[in-house]
């Protein structure tokens, strides 16, 4: 969790522009699933921080590592000692640009393009995904969903379990964000 904090502060002091064109989150959500013949995983995350500056239409996300929660907790286990290790590598992070034009200013879902890096496991891969930004009521959602294909970002699974974990996983992230006030 620290991370994530030092993250959001270092990007929103990094952006240099009026607050009140930067909103965030430290309560996203990202979930992730694998479907493999043996078994199915899943797990889920509420701690997801991310910054969106609706002026250059720059997104910034962070994902904790250790506050996935699974179903098992020999799950959760292994899933940070063994496979993400976790210790080692505690964030996956995003950044990256919306390529579309949103009207921020008024109420719709608008279906967009951003193109940008994530970095899992200390390995950074460009990438190009489709999702949503909502705006409702003030409070801007950005939502995605998306392949992660574990041997991208180095992560090996033991070949006794290959049956057990999908080669690639789908991960759904949705964070609602709200104008930031400068504390």
């Amino acid at each position: 969790m620290k991370n994530l904090v030092l993250f959001l502060c270092i990007v929103l002091a990094a952006i240099n522009t009026s607050a009140q064109n930067v909103y965030s989150t430290k309560t996203g959500n990202s979930t992730f699933f694998s479907k493999a013949p043996l078994e199915d995983i899943d797990a889920h995350n509420d701690k997801v921080g991310a910054v969106l500056n609706i002026t250059t239409n720059e997104v910034k996300v962070v994902v904790s590592i250790k506050n996935f929660e699974f179903k098992k907790a020999l799950m959760q286990e292994h899933f940070n000692d063994d496979y993400l290790e976790s210790d080692k590598y505690p964030d996956a992070t995003y950044n990256g640009k919306i390529n579309e034009t949103v009207d921020y200013a008024k109420d719709g879902v608008t279906e967009v393009i951003t193109t940008g890096k994530i970095k899992i496991h200390n390995v950074e891969k460009e990438v190009t995904n489709k999702g949503t930004v909502t705006v409702k009521n003030g409070i801007i959602t950005i939502h995605s969903e998306f392949y992660i294909a574990l041997k991208d970002y180095n992560i090996t699974i033991p070949r006794m379990v290959f049956k057990n974990i999908a080669e690639n996983i789908l991960v759904k992230v949705d964070c609602p964000l709200k104008l930031f006030v400068k504390q």
